[in-house]
């Protein structure tokens, strides 16, 4: 039986587009608002951004490899 993510790719990557959005501007206001400059908050911005589409891509890796 299939989970949801399964189910609609379309919704997940809709979800990590979400994710990567909200994670790359939290991390990037974060890191203004704790006093850091603005180049670190472009780097926390790119770190937190590209987190889900890296997490997705192995998930993604993994299920490739496990034929189940």
């Amino acid at each position: 039986m299939k989970t949801p993510e399964e189910k609609c790719p379309r919704c997940r990557v809709i979800r990590t587009i979400l994710l990567s959005l909200l994670l790359g501007g939290a991390a990037g206001f974060a890191v203004l608002k704790l006093g850091g400059s603005q180049t670190d908050s472009m780097l926390a911005t790119f770190f937190g951004a590209i987190t889900p589409l890296l997490w997705l891509a192995r998930k993604n890796r993994i299920r490739r490899a496990d034929p189940e």
